[in-house]
């Protein structure tokens, strides 16, 4: 009730200009380390906040009004899934003046309406105006006549009601108290003295994602769509600019990297030839400035110096090493980064190589599979100057390995850290401090050039359980909520699903029977503390009594264990040790689970006894030199195939179970088998916009096109290879998750008054 929402501090009207710095700010005090913070609370903020305009205790008034409301009511007066839909409301929406409940005096409902105008002209102008509201809420009307005037019991129900309003008279006692004591407009300060101020960037309905500066600090190049259906493109929003302006219009998208001394912003995209290209912020013709060869994910760890004069990339040499690579200038002979005892033969989640704002040093993320690892290297090389580990706490986020920007120091940097929050690290001393918290995931740090701004994504990916008609290609959700379910698995002989979720915090694997309610199964409570970062992949028996799945450890190998659904201690299922093992699929008897696994760098088709600590037998090795398929291996119910995504295309491939026998399928998102094993069924993709389910005969035959599938409906997974196209017990339709993603830009301003001192 004391929490009168986002205030903004108050300013003279000269001091008053239309940048971005006085655009609605959200207030906190720096450096909290709590999980929560003063951001959360848009849905109190006053219209006027809402559009950036000058504010007064008149947006207090209306804060109260809100507070008020939400008594009375027991609900939300305005709540969207996003705080740019909170916003939204806040300016558009009118309150149900119907909701207060019938006891309700007229003179509390007049109140409200007073309190929530959305013209502050029209609002009270005062806390003192809406105590005495409340105080005559209170009186009882003045007797008529001497029969009314003699004394007479009060019934119990008078009490009843007038209690409610007793409690909001002695609330606004304490309101007002604090009103008197500490206006809640000032700037909130913080352990320095200071102050965070956030102040929304950009909020494209496509979304938004990877912000980077200009050179002078007046600008920002982000990447931006109007649809989710559209490739991303960059845009550029200057700080006294209220729009952004539109820049380049590839086919392929545009996400830039870097915004050069030379005046260029240094883009990545899959445009031929796929890597780097460059254009001017005023627009034009972008230009091929180096062609990285290799996987996307190489093209995405890139980075450049900040003259520009130096490229930097994550890479997989011929000899199947992965090490860092160099080529001075973009466009020229790239070459290996030496000494190299960070390069690996494995590496999974995204790595990240950054240059320091001077251009000395590189910092490299990279994660082989053991959690990651933070890496300064000097820049130029030397054997006598060799890069070394620092960051040894190094936090693992939803998203994989952290993203980083360098604070003007060449010092700090700024990161995405536990719980996908920022955080402020010390390369020297490794000490982390949490700079500002939320509910929702933060990505993309970017620190101005000056240290005294930050602009991040505020992003959320709400992953549900769908299910598509194997007759009409109908889709209709089977588990949905505001927090994620995704990797869900039928069991084939039983009507029980499995799933990860967060819906209680951290991941975990939950039952779902049709008719009773989803309950967790195995959560990191039955493992060692602080050592379980989430799970992938969970599936059951086909008889629904043991569950196995990848467990991924906190700074260590990703393992498969083995759980009964009844309770009781988890098993290793895998005795030979590895740095991954993948997701996979039980036999059709029970008794044997095929699945990945990353071992000394190969990857490799296993299959291994479902006993518990048992040796697994090789199927087929080096399925492909880089980051395993998206898709988990599926054993067939008849028994007789193995499907696993193992061309260099990505089409799925057949293996019986001896490994002696293959055949290549055509690509697919996914694909899974009928029940009786003879036909497939895949999800494939067509464009942008649209899937198609068709299904074939496993020993030939002409396919059919069941029907189109709009592009939201792909299946989808946070970590991958966990996508799956589960069948369900009655052989109807196929169980998978989708995900709908928003991410939106912030500005946050004072950040170089919260710099850890050294």
């Amino acid at each position: 009730m004391l929490d009168f929402g986002l205030a903004k501090a108050m300013e003279s009207p000269s001091a008053m200009s239309p940048s971005v710095s006085q655009a609605p700010t959200i207030t906190t005090p720096a450096m909290m380390t709590g999980a929560g913070m003063i951001l959360g609370t848009a849905a109190y903020m006053s219209p006027e906040q809402a559009r950036g305009a000058p504010v007064d205790k008149r947006a207090d008034i209306w804060a109260f009004g809100v507070v008020l409301w939400e008594m009375l009511t027991g609900q939300r007066l305005f709540e969207g899934a996003t705080v740019s839909d909170t916003l939204a409301a806040v300016l558009r929406a009118e309150p149900d003046w119907a909701a207060p409940p019938p006891p309700t005096p007229a003179v509390i409902q007049r109140l409200l309406r007073r309190c929530l105008a959305k013209d502050r002209k029209r609002r009270l102008d005062s806390a003192v105006a809406a105590r005495l509201e409340i105080e005559e809420a209170l009186i009882p009307s003045a007797p008529t006549d001497a029969l009314a005037a003699q004394p007479r019991p009060v019934p119990r129900s008078t009490w009843f009601r007038a209690l409610p309003w007793a409690v909001a008279g002695i609330a606004l006692g304490g309101l007002l108290l604090t009103l008197a004591l500490s206006a809640p407009w000032r700037t909130a300060s913080s352990l320095q003295g200071a102050a965070l101020r956030f102040t929304p960037l950009s909020f494209e309905s496509g979304g938004q994602i990877s912000p980077v500066w200009s050179p002078d600090g007046k600008a920002v190049a982000f990447a931006a769509r109007q649809n989710e259906t559209d490739p991303f493109q960059i845009y550029v929003r200057y700080l006294d600019s209220p729009v952004p302006t539109p820049i380049t219009r590839l086919v392929a998208g545009a996400t830039p990297i870097a915004w050069t001394s030379a005046g260029q912003i240094v883009f990545r995209s899959t445009q031929a030839p796929a890597g780097l290209w460059s254009v001017s912020p005023v627009g034009g013709e972008p230009q091929s400035l180096h062609a990285i060869k290799g996987t996307e994910r190489e093209v995405a760890s890139a980075s450049v110096s900040r003259d520009g004069s130096v490229l930097a990339w994550w890479g997989q040499g011929a000899d199947g090493v992965f090490t860092v690579w160099i080529a001075s200038p973009p466009g020229a002979e790239p070459t290996v980064y030496a000494p190299a005892p960070f390069a690996s033969r494995g590496t999974v989640s995204q790595p990240t190589v950054n240059f320091s704002p001077d251009g000395s040093q590189l910092l490299l993320i990279r994660n082989a599979a053991e959690g990651p690892e933070a890496w300064l290297l000097p820049y130029p090389a030397s054997a006598a100057n060799p890069p070394h580990r620092i960051l040894e706490r190094m936090p693992m986020n939803a998203g994989g390995s952290p993203t980083i920007s360098w604070m003007p120091d060449n010092r700090h940097v700024v990161l995405i850290g536990d719980g996908s929050q920022l955080q402020i690290a010390d390369t020297t001393s490794g000490t982390f401090v949490r700079l500002a918290g939320g509910t929702t995931a933060r990505r993309f740090p970017a620190v101005s050039p000056d240290g005294s701004g930050l602009v991040f994504a505020e992003s959320a990916s709400d992953y549900d359980v769908v299910s598509v008609d194997l007759a009409t290609a109908a889709v209709a959700p089977l588990i949905a909520t505001q927090r994620s379910e995704q990797m869900p698995a039928w069991a084939s002989g039983s009507a029980a699903l499995v799933y990860v979720t967060n819906r209680s915090g951290g991941p975990e694997i939950w039952l779902h029977t049709p008719g009773q309610l989803d309950r967790p199964l195995v959560t990191a409570r039955d493992f060692p503390p602080d050592t379980t970062d989430g799970f992938m992949g969970p599936i059951l028996s086909p008889d629904a009594t043991r569950v196995i799945y990848t467990r991924l450890e906190r700074n260590g190998p990703g393992r498969a264990w083995m759980s009964a659904v009844a309770g009781g201690s988890p098993v290793r299922l895998v005795k030979t040790p590895a740095e991954r093992d993948w997701p996979g699929s039980w036999s059709p008897d029970g008794n044997w689970f095929v699945y990945l696994q990353l071992r000394d760098g190969t990857l490799s088709l296993n299959k291994v006894k479902t006993t518990g600590q048992a040796d697994p037998e090789v199927l087929t090795a080096s399925i492909r030199r880089s980051f395993p398929s998206r898709m988990v291996p599926v054993w067939s119910p008849s028994g007789d195939w193995i499907l696993y995504q193992g061309t260099e295309s990505g089409g799925g491939r057949l293996i019986s179970p001896d490994g002696k026998t293959t055949r290549d399928l055509g690509a697919a998102e996914a694909y899974a088998f009928s029940a009786d094993g003879r036909t497939m069924y895949g999800l494939r993709r067509l464009g942008n916009n649209r899937l198609e389910l068709i299904s074939t005969g496993i020993n030939g035959g002409g396919e059919t096109i069941i029907g189109s599938l709009r592009s939201e409906y792909a299946p989808v997974v946070a970590a991958n290879p966990s996508v799956r196209l589960s069948l369900a017990p009655d052989g109807k339709s196929l169980a998978y998750s989708t995900v709908k993603n928003t991410s939106n830009l912030w500005l946050l301003e004072g950040l170089d008054a919260v710099v850890p001192a050294e």
